[in-house]
């Protein structure tokens, strides 16, 4: 598992905060070889709050797996890896907003054609 957890931020006013988490599997098909699997998933949030003006924003995507075959060498300090990342899911979003002028607007979820 790889994680990471950049939080931005201007001052008092504003934040934006992103999570990406990269779930992987290793698994041993012989002396050698390996196979190898990933799949991403991100978070988004962003926050601001100028006084008169506030506005929040989140949003969620699983991203497009990744598969491949993993080589090594005998004495192990030299692999090779093979493999690709396939579009099969269609980076499922979710995403939320608030504020003055998106009062009201709630939830949304929906199919992205971008992926991570």
């Amino acid at each position: 598992m790889e994680y990471l957890h950049p939080d931005f931020k201007n001052g008092d006013e504003s934040r934006m905060k992103t999570d990406v988490l990269f779930l992987s599997l290793r698994w041993p098909v012989g002396t050698r070889r390996f196979l190898v699997a990933e799949v991403p998933y991100s978070y988004y949030r962003y926050e601001a709050d100028y006084g008169f003006f506030s506005y929040a924003e989140t949003q969620r995507a699983l991203g497009n797996p990744y598969a491949g075959l993993e080589i090594g060498s005998k004495n192990k300090t030299i692999f090779g890896e093979l493999g690709m990342r396939r579009k099969i899911l269609a980076g499922y979003l979710c995403g939320s907003s608030s504020g003055q002028e998106h009062e009201g607007r709630g939830q949304q979820c929906a199919g992205n054609s971008t992926g991570l």
